[in-house]
């Protein structure tokens, strides 16, 4: 079982490894540039005049050991380690407040929710995070051309797909970029359908 703390994005993330079963990340709220992170030691750099850089540095060499003490407690007792778990582990050493959600999560019913939703949870994992970000800013922008603030995933459609391929080409896009985009518009959507969100299958026309 091992802890780390890792950097995607400049996004600072809490990593939890337990063999091959579990493998779960998710967003600490902490954000530096990456220049300034020591990957090796898992720390801000000591040559980086950061204020507050030894407290966070502590707090987090403390988040690092709570967890794996929770972990430990929590596995023997046959506690579900998952996604979940992680984030209620972060906020009871953080002493942060459970956050009560409603009944229906916003992020399985809206598109944008959901691509935030992904990032956060398995952003981490992934070698081009940032690549996966810049087409949650295209599907924004995509939206407010429309005079839209969100859309439902199960709305979304192979018209909807064309129509944001058609907006790209018009805001001077590359074919090459746009089709990158495009494609990166059907993984979230796959990835939504492959958690049992209810979705319109025919984006997946070609």
């Amino acid at each position: 079982m091992n802890v780390k703390i890792i950097i995607k994005s400049n996004n600072l993330y809490c990593r939890l490894i337990s063999g091959r079963q579990i493998d779960i990340s998710k967003k600490l709220g902490i954000t530096i540039a990456q220049q300034f992170w020591d990957i090796k030691n898992e720390k801000i750099k000591n040559a980086y005049n950061f204020e507050n850089r030894d407290k966070i540095n502590a707090k987090l060499f403390e988040l690092k050991a709570k967890i794996t003490n929770k972990f430990t407690f929590d596995n023997i007792n046959g506690e579900v380690i998952d996604s979940q778990w992680l984030e209620g582990a972060i906020n009871e050493a953080f002493n942060k407040k459970a956050i009560v959600r409603g009944k229906i999560e916003r992020w399985k019913v809206y598109l944008l929710e959901f691509c935030q939703y992904w990032i956060d949870e398995d952003g981490a994992k992934v070698n081009d995070l940032p690549s996966y970000e810049n087409f949650v800013k295209h599907l924004t922008n995509f939206l407010k051309s429309k005079n839209l603030a969100k859309i439902k995933i199960k709305e979304v459609s192979h018209s909807t797909i064309n129509q944001f391929v058609n907006y790209m080409l018009l805001d001077n896009f590359s074919a090459q970029t746009t089709k990158r985009q495009a494609t990166r518009f059907k993984f979230f959507m796959n990835k939504a359908e492959n958690m049992n969100l209810e979705v319109n299958k025919n984006y997946k026309e070609p």
